[in-house]
């Protein structure tokens, strides 16, 4: 399950990385695009942090 939940997670990341640096390089100077770049990259940085804060072993949940 772990593993449907990373590649659910690395598409997301993926896919929003890709629209933000795409309509940044359509036209770099437009305001709009850079603000759009930097939620991109904001929201990449959330779902990392979600991936890892959800799926994180407690001391006593590790498995030997």
């Amino acid at each position: 399950m772990h593993t449907v939940n990373l590649l659910i997670t690395v598409v997301a990341i993926a896919g929003n990385l890709f629209l933000g640096l795409l309509t940044y390089l359509k036209t770099p100077k437009s305001q709009t695009n850079r603000l759009f770049l930097f939620f991109s990259v904001i929201l990449a940085s959330y779902l990392t942090t979600n991936y890892f804060a959800l799926n994180s072993l407690q001391i006593g949940q590790m498995e030997n």
